[in-house]
């Protein structure tokens, strides 16, 4: 069970802004029941940030890093157990190369040593009939 004093304490560490009596005692009670209600409050975003810090992730650095899970209804809501975080990959992707193409062998199909050459039609006057040329040389 949250006692009031020292979750209040644990908030202020956190930096979070002076919370009251009603708002923090919602938030106890939602902290023990491991998600409970949503706990709505006037200045949500330090709040959020200092709940989280306090209660969830120590190491949060931004309220950026947070979403908001879809059983929760309110927007204004600081209860942390109603807020998922983010996840960062634990390494940055490979670079790309340009040249890695390269290194995959080409088929060979029936494409192989056949050379295509388009050639356009050439203009011709209205009354006359178009002649073509061969497209395969």
């Amino acid at each position: 069970m949250f006692r009031r004093r020292a979750l209040r304490r644990r908030l202020v560490a956190a930096g979070a802004p002076a919370v009251p009596d009603e708002q923090l005692r919602g938030l106890a009670r939602a902290l023990d029941a491991g998600g409970g209600d949503c706990v709505p409050s006037a200045e949500p975003a330090p709040l959020r940030l200092a709940a989280a810090r306090a209660c969830r992730w120590p190491d949060l650095k931004d309220a950026t890093e947070l979403r908001r899970m879809p059983l929760c209804k309110d927007p204004h809501c600081c209860n942390p157990y109603h807020w998922s975080r983010l996840c960062e990959p634990e390494t940055p992707p490979p670079p790309y190369s340009r040249y890695a193409m390269d290194e995959i062998k080409k088929p060979k199909g029936h494409h192989a040593g056949i050379s295509v050459k388009v050639v356009a039609p050439e203009v011709t006057p209205p009354n006359e009939t178009p002649s073509y040329k061969p497209l395969l040389s």
